[in-house]
């Protein structure tokens, strides 16, 4: 949209006697293309119905209608609404301010300071010659009289030098700054001095002092030595190298900034650059809708996705079930087969071949076969070959299955990361026995405490309160490895940890993405500038490289010491075992003494014939045994006599005589 801001009749009359009303249609039509504006609007200074002037306002909205180019007239006092309106619904006008008399450019003054003069692109016509008083404000003037800032387009144009356009900005907010921009000719149209762009031109700020905010604890600005360190430290280096800018006051905070209901205000880094108290805001301050109202953001310098961290299971803690999970359910049944039929088997060849009785042979080879399988030797080599390739296919048998335990086993514990605690925000939040944090006076915090969202909410439930809540980025993932509690944060805070994280820690993905950048003042004439700068740092790498050097670090426990040997906890079960078994022996050596001991001195008490009640007790046993052997022996006699009677009436039942006589009694 282009302004056209005309003031009487004396410029109808001035332009018809040095220039004809076609030579400002042809420049303003010059300026349209090279700009691209989004249309023209003729503004007057007053009321004025002069025919003169009502002639040229319709050859030129005429003239520019020929060419597809939307104009209209605004009188200067409502021009400031029109703007406004303008900047969130079009693309930005076009306002050509023809000048002159003084008077115009007084009011014109005035009415800059209403207005953002960074958003329009302004082309202001001096209509006087060598001599006047307008002239001589052209040629002097020093000084930011019509409140621009640096990034105003502003092309000027003299009746006096036709041919020559300049542009007029400031750095300061206080000096003039004017360079050629073009030459201008009716026939050939507007030629730039140069084709580079307005950020390009314009990317040095001739040392002008800045004052930067950050927050004590960031994680992505910091010093080291005196000197900007960080992610962010870095930029904030080249972009000071880049645009030649001076940092004239630090101001720290001590949290990035909330919204606070009871004070109605912004506090921390937010607040400072709200008020304009600081040029600059460099920390992980994340683009939310609350904050763009009052504030400008950069590019951002950190995209990544949102997540709820937690303490992961150490992977290094050997848990006594892990001894087991090297082989199946399947092939440790297997395995307890065999031990349980090896035995038998090597009893049974003992048995056939008369070695040993059946019972020692039982417990002799269960013993043998539990210490082949625990790599031990048998006493002797048996000289059977049956016997002595048994033993060997059970010696082979236990050096396979033990040296693929050991196979199994190493992989098993040094490849296997440990399940995740949770595999999803609703699966969290049910668990209900972890409380959630984020960063005190965050952008997260103001998301949990505004938010509408369901999951939201229910997060809210279970959060820390707000005074327990974390300052600093290392201190809200240091909490995890002591507490039983979460922390919600980006990816990128979770790489910009500086310390060295005593334990794993794991996290579930929420689906939220968060935008990383730095601010300034809302409106600020620097944000387009160092928008340039940020994008030819991506292009040449630079972010790239500062994203490699501090985000990109391994700060686990785990990630830190990659060959760590294993620590007592871990090795604990072995221990375990080894203790059990001697304190198991010893048991059974303490019974085995207690029993061959007090067995030992029943046997001298109870056979002492010294004691009258032993010898009594003595000779009531022998006449026990003495009568249960004699009447076995009474059975036994008369049993054979039983047997041989039978066997001779047997006898003679063959040869034809029956015997009538009864056996005898014994």
């Amino acid at each position: 949209m282009v302004f056209l801001i005309y003031s009487d009749l004396s410029l109808i009359l001035l332009c018809l006697d040095h220039c004809h009303s076609s030579f400002y249609q042809f420049l303003i039509l010059d300026v349209y293309d090279k700009y691209n504006t989004s249309g023209v609007i003729l503004l007057s200074y007053e009321n004025d119905d002069a025919f003169e002037w009502r002639t040229f306002v319709q050859t030129t909205v005429k003239y520019l209608s020929n060419y597809n180019i939307i104009s209209t007239i605004k009188h200067i006092e409502s021009l400031e609404d029109e703007i406004k309106l303008f900047r969130y619904r079009i693309d930005r006008p076009m306002v050509v301010v023809f000048l002159e008399k003084i008077e115009h450019v007084k009011l014109l003054e005035t009415w800059c300071q209403k207005v953002d003069m960074g958003y329009p692109v302004w082309l202001f016509l001096f209509t006087g010659l060598q001599g006047t008083t307008i002239y001589n404000y052209y040629k002097n003037v020093n000084t930011n009289t019509f409140s621009l800032k640096f990034n105003t387009e502003l092309i000027v144009w003299c009746c006096q030098h036709p041919r020559y356009i300049y542009e007029w900005w400031t750095i300061d907010g206080k000096n003039l700054k004017r360079r050629l921009l073009g030459i201008w000719q009716k026939e050939t149209g507007l030629v730039f001095t140069s084709n580079r762009s307005l950020y390009d031109r314009r990317g040095s700020l001739h040392g002008l002092p800045l004052r930067i905010t950050f927050s004590r604890g960031s994680a992505f600005f910091y010093f080291t030595n005196n000197t900007l360190d960080g992610y962010m430290g870095e930029i904030v280096t080249e972009l000071q190298y880049a645009m030649n800018f001076s940092i004239n006051k630090l101001i720290e905070n001590d949290r990035f900034g909330i919204w606070n209901d009871h004070q109605q205000k912004w506090t921390g880094m937010v607040g400072v650059i709200s008020r304009q108290e600081a040029d600059l805001g460099v920390g992980e301050l994340s683009m939310t809708n609350d904050r763009r109202e009052i504030i400008d953001f950069t590019l951002p310098l950190y995209i990544s996705p949102c997540r709820i961290y937690f303490k992961q299971m150490d992977n290094r803690a050997i848990h006594l079930s892990a001894y087991f999970k090297a082989f199946s359910v399947d092939i440790w049944i297997s395995i307890l087969i065999i031990i349980a039929i090896s035995p038998l088997l090597l009893v049974t060849m003992r048995e056939k071949i008369n070695i040993k009785p059946v019972k020692q042979c039982i417990v002799e080879n269960y013993l043998l076969v539990w210490g082949i399988f625990c790599q031990q030797s048998i006493p002797e080599f048996p000289s059977k070959m049956s016997l002595a390739v048994a033993y060997f296919s059970i010696f082979i048998t236990s050096i396979v299955i033990s040296a693929t335990y050991s196979a199994a086993i190493t992989s098993y514990l040094a490849v296997s990361d440990p399940p995740p605690l949770f595999s999803s925000v609703e699966e969290f939040i049910a668990d209900g026995t972890y409380e959630l944090s984020v960063l005190q006076d965050g952008a997260n915090y103001d998301l949990f405490t505004h938010s509408e969202d369901p999951v939201m909410k229910e997060l809210r439930k279970i959060m820390v309160p707000r005074k327990s809540l974390p300052k600093t980025n290392n201190e809200g993932f240091l909490q995890l490895c002591y507490k039983k509690v979460a922390f919600y944060a980006n990816d990128a805070l979770k790489k910009s940890v500086t310390i060295n994280l005593p334990c794993e820690i794991g996290f579930i993905e929420t689906g939220k993405i968060d935008s990383i950048a730095m601010i300034l003042p809302h409106n600020s004439s620097y944000t387009g500038l160092i928008n340039y700068q940020i994008n030819r740092f991506r292009d040449n790498g630079v972010l790239r490289r500062l994203k490699r050097r501090y985000l990109h670090r391994s700060l686990t426990i785990s990630e830190l010491n990659i060959n760590n040997s294993l620590d007592i906890q871990g090795a604990a079960p072995v221990f375990l075992v080894i203790a059990g078994g001697l304190c198991t022996s010893a048991l059974v050596f303490m019974l085995e003494k207690i029993h061959f001991l007090y067995f030992n001195k029943f046997l001298q008490w109870f056979f002492n014939p010294t004691k009258s009640s032993n010898l009594n007790i003595m000779n009531k046993f022998d006449n026990i045994v003495n009568y249960k052997v004699n009447m076995c022996l009474l059975l036994r006699a008369r049993y054979s006599v039983s047997l041989n009677y039978a066997r001779k009436k047997e006898e003679g039942e063959e040869r034809g005589v029956v015997s009538h006589h009864a056996p005898p009694i014994a």
